[in-house]
Order: C-alpha cells, then sequence, then structure tokens
C-alpha cells in the first residue's frame, strides 16, 4: 500500500508502508473454446480475495501515546481468452487478454487515549484491462511448472508482475 491519506481520523494520516501480510484464496475455472492443431483457444476466469493481517503502528511525536491500525482486504476478477500454443513437447507458451478489475477496502482505526476515529479507503484499479504472457512446462504427467508476466497499462506508464507456480494435477 503506497501513499494512503486518512483525513477524517483525529490527527491526519499518511500510509506509505507498502506490503501488509495476510492471506489469499481464490479460484480458477478454464473452458476450451477452440482446439485447432497446435493453437488451443480456451475462455479463463479467475477470482482471487485477499484478507489482510490487522497492523499496527504508533504515532510519532507525541506527548502521550497514539495508534493507528490498519485492516485491508481486496478482491480481483478477471476474464478473457488464452492462446495457448501446443506444438512443442511438454512447453506451452501462452497469452491471456482480459478484463480486470480490482477492488477493496483499507479500514484505519486511529486511538490517542480516550479519542478514536476510523475512515474506510475505497481501493481500486488504476486499469480495468490486463495482459500476461507465460508459459507451462510439464515435467510429467502430474507435475508442471508455470512462469507468468503480467502487464497493467494506464495512463503513461505499466505495471507488471510476474509469478512462478509449481503444479500438482490430479
Amino acid at each position: 500500500y503506497k501513499d494512503l491519506t486518512f483525513r477524517e481520523l483525529p490527527i491526519s494520516v499518511k500510509l506509505g508502508v507498502g506490503t501488509i501480510k495476510g492471506y489469499l484464496v481464490g479460484a480458477e475455472i478454464k473452458k476450451s473454446l477452440i482446439y485447432a492443431k497446435d493453437l488451443r483457444i480456451d475462455a479463463l476466469g479467475q477470482f482471487f480475495y485477499y484478507m489482510g493481517t490487522k497492523k499496527e503502528w504508533e504515532i510519532p511525536d507525541l506527548a502521550v501515546e497514539g495508534t493507528v491500525e490498519g485492516d485491508p482486504s481486496w478482491m480481483r476478477a478477471s476474464i478473457g481468452p488464452v492462446f495457448t500454443y501446443s506444438g512443442f513437447d511438454s512447453f506451452y507458451p501462452y497469452l491471456y487478454l482480459n478484463f480486470n478489475k480490482l477492488w477493496g477496502n483499507f479500514k484505519m482505526l486511529q486511538t490517542i487515549q480516550d479519542l478514536t476515529g476510523s475512515e474506510d479507503k475505497k481501493i481500486t484499479g488504476a486499469s480495468s484491462f490486463s495482459t500476461a504472457l507465460g508459459s507451462i512446462f510439464k515435467l510429467s504427467e502430474v507435475f508442471g511448472i508455470k512462469a507468468e508476466g503480467n502487464f497493467i497499462p494506464h495512463g503513461d506508464r505499466v505495471d507488471f508482475g510476474f509469478t512462478v507456480r509449481i503444479m500438482y494435477s490430479f
């Protein structure tokens, strides 16, 4: 979390702490649409939910004790076509073009002796379009490795991420 400002608290707070630990759960569903020789086109839908663990910070430079407690959560849903080339043995490069929606909430609670206040900040993604370029390496019938780069264009820049997954199929 970068540069969240809470102005409706007893004392305004600007948060720039980066990562907050939490729990991420998700699901995906894939439906094959077209399979022609070495090209497969699937429809892929994904949903992720992140529930952050509450984190507390001391408020510096006060004559009395004061703390703020952050409680973040967010959700992400995406859907779109996946183009997979299957002409290689055990190596499947793919391109995933998708509608990508991110939304969430960051609740901040401030306590300074008997004085308390809270504020909710709505979180939304900067873009609704995402592109993922990746590949699946099949090590055996049941084990594989999936590497993926994700690109989200917005405004005059592009945000990116990279994931590696070890997969077990049963």
